[in-house]
């Protein structure tokens, strides 16, 4: 069952029922039909040779029409007066006598006065004998019409056509056929064999190669086969091997980074429960400063799993937004002040410059998103000054918001690879004060939902401004 559903059997097989047909056509053509066809073809040219003679009748081309058409198509034609008498031939065959003898004429002009379409038209057999004795028969086509009206007949127009017998032609042709055939199938059944294989052969390369990719062997290489819609698969199978790779290996990275970041606030968690429990319990200003960690941690918790929520429903397309109108000033005040912890008691210094009274049309809660995002990663790789600058203001697009830092900046051929999952710029992990390592590329996947433009531009030794741009 599997070899009938392979492609090299169904190839073959379809080469071999594409050589029968055109044998079977042949068979037909030449031989059942042959007979048949070459009759209706002298039957259509006698009556169109009829219809060139009446058309001219009376004309100065008259007769040059009628040996221009007995010539072409080897006919004879004879003409009749008003009194049934020959008036004028081209006898070619010396058959005048044998099928338009005077009774003839006198019966073929009553039946075409009859006639509706006065004409008549008929198949004229005359039995012979062969040198040899044997007996034949010469059939002829015979076509009349006449001149004028049924009461005043001028004269009557006889076209006369001999169908040679054929059957030596088809017994020639039913000869060579059976050759041609027996010829013919061979071949078909070989070189349709040849195709097959030839066609199929890289098909199972590449099957055999998808299968070791699907076994995680990733630097596996997928071979073209010369045409060109397979070398394409093969490209495109390359591609995705490389595309997998990268994906398994971020896939990796992340697992590592995300476990790095859930033991560590698990284990701080537990810590400082164990010393509340067993060193400050009862005194209340360590207990207050154990609890506060715990809480940092919890958050640190959350915010990990809200980015990897997030990433997911993006990754299943199922992300969307909800815009409506709101002030943007107002809400990135009140965000900041969130930061006030980390200012008191991790040294950083933030310049904020906020524009007022700026309404943009989006969805808060991401925007919001956004905005915490950008300034975790400002945070994250500020240099040793701990300084981070905040900006939201108007410009002739809408609004611009800005954060920027003064850490080591990104290299040229890496800035548009850190919006992607999982990529990190430094492969050594650093733990973020706020946030999971995934916040770049959620922040790209936002502002594309909202069809803002953003960026960051970025200077090794001197820090790196990452930015987008919402209307009004």
């Amino acid at each position: 069952m599997k070899r009938i559903k392979s492609l090299k059997f169904k190839v073959w097989v379809y080469l071999v029922i594409f050589a029968s047909v055109i044998l079977t056509l042949l068979w037909l053509f030449q031989i059942v039909f042959l007979q048949s066809y070459y009759q209706n073809m002298r039957s259509k040219v006698v009556l169109d040779s009829a219809e060139k003679i009446v058309s001219s009748y009376g004309k100065d081309e008259f007769f040059d029409t009628l040996e221009l058409v007995t010539r072409q198509d080897d006919l004879s034609i004879f003409i009749i007066n008003s009194e049934n008498n020959l008036t004028y031939s081209i006898d070619q065959w010396d058959i005048r006598d044998k099928i338009l003898p005077f009774s003839s004429i006198v019966q073929y002009r009553t039946q075409m006065i009859n006639s509706s379409n006065r004409a008549i038209y008929n198949k004229v057999q005359e039995h012979t004998y062969t040198k040899s004795g044997k007996p034949t028969v010469n059939e002829t086509l015979l076509f009349g019409t006449y001149i004028g009206t049924p009461t005043d007949i001028k004269a009557m127009i006889f076209v006369y056509a001999s169908l040679d017998p054929i059957g030596s032609t088809v017994d020639i042709l039913r000869s060579q056929l059976y050759r041609i055939t027996f010829i013919v199938l061979v071949l078909a059944f070989v070189i349709s064999f040849f195709i097959s294989w030839q066609i199929s052969r890289p098909i199972t390369k590449i099957t055999k190669s998808a299968r070791q990719l699907g076994q995680g062997d990733y630097n596996i290489a997928f071979e073209g086969g010369g045409y060109g819609e397979v070398d394409e698969l093969s490209k495109t199978l390359n591609y995705a091997a490389e595309e997998i790779s990268k994906v398994d290996s971020m896939h990796r990275d992340l697992i590592a980074s995300v476990s790095h970041d859930l033991r560590t606030p698990l284990t701080m968690i537990k810590a400082y429960a164990e010393m509340i429990r067993d060193i400050s319990g009862d005194d209340a200003n360590r207990r207050s400063e154990h609890i506060g960690v715990i809480i940092d941690e919890a958050d640190r918790l959350g915010v990990l799993v809200s980015d990897i929520l997030d990433m997911s429903r993006i990754e299943s397309g199922s992300a969307y937004i909800n815009p409506a109108p709101y002030d943007i000033s107002i809400r990135l005040a009140e965000l900041m002040h969130r930061f006030d912890a980390l200012i008191e008691r991790g040294g950083y210094q933030f310049e904020i410059s906020i524009e007022p009274n700026i309404t943009i049309n989006a969805d808060s809660v991401r925007i919001e998103q956004v905005m915490l995002n950008l300034i975790n990663n400002a945070i994250n790789y500020t240099g040793d000054d701990g300084r981070i600058i905040v900006k939201l203001y108007r410009t002739d697009k809408g609004v611009r918001f800005e954060t920027s830092d003064t850490g080591d900046g990104i290299a040229a051929e890496n800035i548009p690879l850190i919006w992607d999952k999982f990529y990190k710029v430094n492969t050594s992990h650093k733990r973020a004060v706020v946030g999971t390592g995934l916040g770049l590329y959620i922040v790209k996947n936002t502002l594309e939902l909202h069809g803002f433009q953003y960026g960051v531009d970025s200077t090794q030794g001197k820090g790196s401004t990452f930015w987008f741009e919402a209307t009004v």
